[in-house]
C-alpha cells in the first residue's frame, strides 16, 4: 500500500510504502523513492494518491514502472499530476528512477488530478482521474457538484518515452463514422468538421505542428481544446 505525504528529509512529498499479510497489522518500509527537492519543486511539499503501475512496451514486456501522484502544496502554482519512470524492486521493496525530473500526465493546467489506476487482466494499466472544474467558487456552489470523472487512459512505453491513449473499449461505443479525412490542411479540416454535431463524438486526430486545437461550440458557448 502506497500512501501520501510529506518527505522530512528532502522537504518535498513523497510516498510511504506500507505491506501487510492480513490487511490488519502494517508494516512501514518508509519513503518509496529518492529524489533531489531542490532541482522538481513543481513537485510539491505533499504528494496525494501516489500509484504505481507496470509499463509495457508493444510486445507486452513490462519494461519499467511508473510512479503517479498528484502534488499538492506548491507555492504560487496550480496543482498537477506527475510521475517518475522507474524500476520497481518487489524483493528489496525499492523503486529506482530513471530520470532527474518527473513526467506531467497529459497537458497539464491543473485539469487532470487525482489519478487512480489498476491492471487489467490482459495486462493494460489504466488510469482514472478528476477532471478539474474551471468555475469560480460561488457557481461550483450553487450548480451543487463540482468536478467530473476524467476519460480512463492506457499507459504504455514507445520508443522509450511515455504512450498515453485512451482506454480501448471506448471504440465499442462507436455507432457510425461521420468524417474521415487524411491529408488535407487545417482549414479544409476545419470547414468540413463545423457541420458535424452530437453531444457524444469520439475524435482521433493526428496533426503536425506545434499545437493543434477543437473548438466546440454549444449553444451559445465556445471552448477550443489543445
Amino acid at each position: 500500500m502506497l500512501v501520501g505525504s510529506g518527505d522530512e528529509n528532502n522537504g518535498g512529498g513523497n510516498a510511504l510504502l506500507f505491506t501487510s499479510e492480513n490487511l490488519l497489522d502494517w508494516r512501514s518500509h518508509g519513503f518509496l523513492v529518492d529524489y533531489d527537492f531542490e532541482k522538481n519543486p513543481e513537485v510539491g511539499h505533499v504528494w496525494e494518491l501516489p500509484v504505481l503501475l507496470p509499463l509495457r512496451d508493444e510486445k507486452m514486456q513490462v519494461v519499467c514502472h511508473i510512479l503517479l501522484f498528484c502534488a499538492c502544496q506548491i507555492e504560487g502554482d496550480v496543482v498537477e499530476t506527475y510521475g517518475f519512470l522507474g524500476k520497481w524492486d518487489p524483493e528489496d521493496r525499492c523503486f529506482r528512477k530513471l530520470q532527474e525530473k518527473p513526467l506531467l500526465l497529459d497537458l497539464g493546467r491543473g485539469t487532470f488530478t487525482g489519478g487512480c489506476g489498476f491492471v487489467t487482466p490482459d495486462g493494460r494499466s489504466v488510469v482514472f482521474t478528476i477532471a478539474q472544474g474551471k468555475r469560480d467558487g460561488e457557481e461550483t456552489y450553487r450548480s451543487g457538484w463540482a468536478h467530473n470523472g476524467g476519460l480512463p487512459i492506457e499507459l504504455s512505453l514507445r520508443n522509450g518515452r511515455l504512450h498515453i491513449q485512451p482506454v480501448r473499449e471506448l471504440a465499442f461505443l462507436q455507432k457510425k463514422c461521420l468524417l474521415s479525412l487524411e491529408n488535407v490542411s487545417a482549414a479544409e479540416a476545419g470547414r468540413l468538421l463545423a457541420a458535424q454535431g452530437g453531444n457524444r463524438l469520439y475524435l482521433h486526430l493526428e496533426a503536425t505542428g506545434e499545437e493543434a486545437g477543437i473548438r466546440t461550440v454549444y449553444g451559445a458557448r465556445e471552448k477550443t481544446v489543445f
